[in-house]
């Protein structure tokens, strides 16, 4: 059995389009149970408040496959979500093979991801640096230029960073740019596969100041 979280009609009627009668569908965010189905499809534009506190607490402890169905798929939330242990990410509209192929995969306890996503992932992770001179890069980060970059890697926006360290967001802004400019890297999305290319954690970089 599948089991649907979602509170948007045109999604619920999608999927009852590619799974039929399959799926039960259910309005509120619940917490992933294997006695409701083995494959749990968020919804993510539905609980927009709340996913990601609800990914956090539930997702890596519960022997259920949950996959996110966004409205607008991108690469950051990809990368997030998989590290946070969500075996499946789409696009909420996507045609029924593709609904069908996730649904065989994450069933037989594997990942499904959309290839073009996976594709733009791979190709940005190419251009980085190897892992010695990455970790030569990320000695150039100051304490707080170090504690930005993983709040992000963490999937915190701007807004959040700042309320978090007690400064504006102008501020975070600002120490992005030097941290885009010292890792060589363009952006937020290039900044997260960086760090997550090398497998670097706060704890083991002693040497950044």
């Amino acid at each position: 059995m599948i089991f649907i979280c979602s509170q948007s009609n045109s999604f619920n009627r999608h999927i009852r389009e590619v799974f039929g009668d399959e799926p039960v569908i259910h309005s509120r965010l619940l917490e992933p149970n294997i006695e409701n189905g083995k494959l749990h499809i968020i919804h993510a534009s539905s609980y927009v408040s709340e996913l990601a506190d609800w990914v956090d607490a539930f997702v890596e402890e519960t022997p259920v496959a949950v996959a996110i169905a966004a409205d607008i798929p991108d690469v950051e939330a990809m990368l997030n979500y998989a590290h946070h242990g969500v075996k499946g990410y789409c696009n909420s509209h996507m045609a029924e093979p593709y609904y069908k192929q996730l649904q065989k995969l994450l069933e037989s306890d594997q990942t499904w991801y959309p290839p073009p996503l996976l594709a733009k992932a791979f190709n940005i992770a190419r251009q980085t640096l190897n892992r010695s001179s990455a970790y030569n890069a990320l000695s150039q980060l100051t304490a707080r230029e170090k504690e930005i970059s993983f709040a992000v890697a963490d999937g915190d926006s701007n807004k959040i960073i700042a309320q978090k360290l007690g400064i504006v967001e102008r501020t975070v802004k600002s120490h992005l740019t030097s941290i885009f400019d010292k890792l060589r890297v363009k952006d937020r999305v290039a900044l997260v596969i960086y760090l997550n290319q090398f497998n670097f954690r706060r704890e083991d970089k002693p040497n950044i100041v």
